[in-house]
This record gives C-alpha cells, structure tokens and sequence, in this order.
C-alpha cells in the first residue's frame, strides 16, 4: 500500500466514524422512533385529528396517508422506525420433525433450480432438516438486495424453486423460519435495528407465508 493509498483510507475511516458519532439522538413520538444527527425538534401529525402546537422547523420527515412527521431535514436522518406487534407466531404453525433417510435433491423435478445447483446441494448436506417438518430451505444472494430460496423435500428429493415466484420477489432482507414451523417470516432484517420496532421507511417490508401442500401461502399484514 502506497502512501496515498493509506491517506485516503485513513479519511475513509475517519469520515465513517464521524458520520457514526453523529447519529446519536433518537426521538420517540407516539409509535415511532426518529434517528437524527443531533438535538432538535420533532412534531407528530395524525391526518384527520386536530392539529397540535408545532415545536419543529417544519420540514416533512416523513409522510403516509396516516401521519405526518415534521423536523429539520439538516438534522433527521430521513429514517423512521415504527412500534411493531407480530400476529403471527412460529407455534401457531406447528408440525413434527421427519427422522427418515434424507433423500438428495432432485433437479429433475425443477429445472430452473439446476441453474443454482451448488448453493442447494451444499445447504442440503450442510442444513439438514431446517423448515416444515422435512425441508430443507436454502437461501443465497442474488445482488444488492436481493436474495432467494429453494424449498426441497427431504423425503423424495423434490425441488420447489420456480413456485417461488412470490416470496422470491418480496426477499431482500434475510428471512426467519424453524424446523419446527411452516411459517416464513419474510425480510426480518427490518427488525433488528430497534427492538420492538420495524424499519419503516425500508424499500422492502415484513411479509407472512405459511407453507402447505408444498405451496405458499401469503398471510395478511
């Protein structure tokens, strides 16, 4: 490494530091946590009840057809996170651990799955029994976000990819599932910033799928 090399990755780390240190204040107003770079003033606005006394410069945070949250866009982040209670558990879809022989994966059985053939093989061998009873589920990236599964029966090998179509599009935030379970929590990354809150403003969103008669099932929200 030269010495402009180190130079400019002695800024780069100084820069990321300082841009860390910053965001240091987090407000909460009702259900929702706002991330600013430092003090300021933040007003929350519910459509449709009354107005309340405004503390804040004004400028629009955030906004949906419910809320309105205004502050100062040189010091808010521009990212908000909301109060989140799942209705929906890992045991409210329970289902037994098949302990037979586990078969190999079958590619003839879904040809477009050939085409990620290493990443199923590998999780088979390395997973084992991860999702539904007798599934393993595999997952790899497909760029920035994105990602996808395959669903494969360990007990006949069958390969369940190009019916994915669905949760396929929606993953772009890792995903939760049990072996125990055929439910599928779709973009968990969306909680683990603040607990008990989702990421509110993310491109991507929490979506529910129950697995039955290897097919899914999207949940409503």
């Amino acid at each position: 490494m030269n010495v402009r090399q180190l130079v400019f990755l002695l800024l780069v780390c100084y820069s990321c530091k300082g841009y860390a240190a910053r965001q240091d204040t987090v407000y909460q107003r009702g259900d929702f946590l706002i991330e600013c770079w430092g003090k300021t003033n933040i007003d929350l606005i519910v459509k449709g009840k009354k107005m309340p006394h405004l503390t804040s410069r004004g400028d629009t945070i955030f906004e949906d057809y419910k809320y309105l949250i205004l502050g100062n866009d040189d010091i808010c982040t521009g990212r908000i996170f909301k109060r989140y209670h799942s209705k929906y558990k890992f045991a409210s879809f329970p289902i037994l651990k098949f302990k037979g022989k586990l078969a190999k994966p079958d590619f003839k059985t879904d040809k477009a799955a050939y085409w990620f053939r290493t990443q199923i093989r590998d999780q088979c061998k390395q997973k084992g029994i991860n999702f539904a009873g007798h599934y393993t589920l595999a997952m790899w990236g497909c760029g920035s976000p994105c990602q996808q599964i395959a669903i494969i029966d360990r007990r006949d090998g069958r390969i369940y990819f190009t019916e994915l179509h669905e949760v396929n599009n929606e993953l772009a935030f890792e995903l939760n599932f049990t072996a125990n379970s055929k439910l599928i929590i779709v973009n968990t990354d969306l909680l683990f910033e603040h607990k008990g809150y989702v990421d509110y403003t993310s491109s991507g969103k929490l979506v529910f799928f129950v697995w039955n008669n290897n097919k899914t099932r999207r949940l409503p929200e």
